[in-house]
């Protein structure tokens, strides 16, 4: 259960991290 838990809490930041690089990298250019 807590590996399950550990795993799904990972998967979001990761998911958020490559988010938040994308938009990093996309607006810049949008707003230019």
């Amino acid at each position: 259960m807590t590996a399950t838990r550990l795993n799904a809490a990972a998967s979001a930041v990761l998911a958020t991290l490559f988010s938040f690089a994308f938009l990093v990298q996309v607006m810049p250019a949008t707003v230019i």
